[in-house]
């Protein structure tokens, strides 16, 4: 078990049923990993502590393979380390991106998947853009 913080591991990250389904290993190099732990000390941390609640993971990384399998964009955060969809059983996926937005002092991108649930976050180092995309769903 590796441990990217408090309250997030690895295999959270790396779990993928597009994978799974293709027989693939979905494992990111280090440099990949040391960004997931920084998502998640930057933004899912601060997060999670003031929504009281765990957050969950849908979609974290994916390798390149995966991603093209998943119908992920090219240029997709995911496979950098630096993207996670995620989830609370606490709020609604439009309350938990405005308390991100609220709360998280920096960030790249945020959107709302209604349909889904999920809200997509991402970090970059050095560079957060601070982005809303338009809400799906």
């Amino acid at each position: 078990m590796i441990k990217l913080s408090e309250h997030f591991q690895l295999s959270e990250f790396t779990r993928s049923d597009t994978a799974t389904a293709h027989g693939l290993t979905n494992n990111p190099p280090p440099e990949v990993a040391r960004r997931l732990g920084m998502l998640c000390h930057m933004v899912l941390e601060p997060t999670r502590a003031k929504v009281g609640a765990p957050i969950h993971i849908s979609s974290g990384y994916r390798s390149i393979v995966v991603n093209q399998l998943a119908g992920g964009v090219p240029t997709s955060q995911h496979c950098k380390g630096e993207a996670a969809d995620i989830w609370t059983g606490a709020m609604d996926a439009e309350s938990l991106m405005d308390t991100i937005r609220k709360t998280v002092p920096e960030w790249d991108q945020l959107y709302c998947n209604r349909d889904q649930g999920f809200v997509h976050v991402s970090y970059r180092v050095g560079n957060n853009r601070k982005q809303i995309l338009p809400t799906v769903g």
